[in-house]
């Protein structure tokens, strides 16, 4: 099946340089939006949710914990998962420090399986609250 662009009558593909919605960084990735709604592209624009490398970097480190939100915060917010919709703050936790704070231990395991977890902002507060610095490697914007 073929794919098409519709191009924009002044801007025709109307490229964008994409950026890491983790940590604002250029990812190298180029969108070609066309019409765009009309609009010309931003210079630079999410794409995605896939981390750049820096990012991955950092996220092999531990388990990563995102805060996610139930319904979507602004339009054209999409899901990173059912019902989850990033917030753009995470935190990189210790793997050893899993247990201590996933709870029941199945859970615990499962997040550690995962190597990630989507939670709700009250509880990316309080894991914030309470993150001893050396297990945590937070993204604190």
């Amino acid at each position: 099946m073929a794919r098409s662009i519709t191009l924009h009558p002044e801007h025709g593909v109307n490229p964008t340089l994409g950026i890491c919605f983790w940590c604002r960084g250029e990812t190298g990735e180029i969108g070609l939006l066309g019409m765009n709604r009309g609009k010309e592209a931003k210079r630079h624009t999410i794409l995605n949710y896939e981390p750049c490398p820096k990012c991955v970097s950092q996220w092999e480190q531990g388990v990563v914990f995102v805060e996610c939100h139930e319904s979507a915060q602004f339009d054209g917010h999409a899901p990173i998962a059912r019902d989850r919709y990033p917030s753009g703050r995470y935190m990189v936790l210790d793997r050893a420090a899993v247990p201590r704070v996933v709870q029941p231990e199945q859970m615990a395991n499962d997040v550690l399986r995962a190597g990630k977890a989507y939670i709700e902002p009250r509880a990316f507060n309080l894991l914030m609250e309470w993150m001893p610095e050396e297990d945590s490697d937070a993204d604190r914007d």
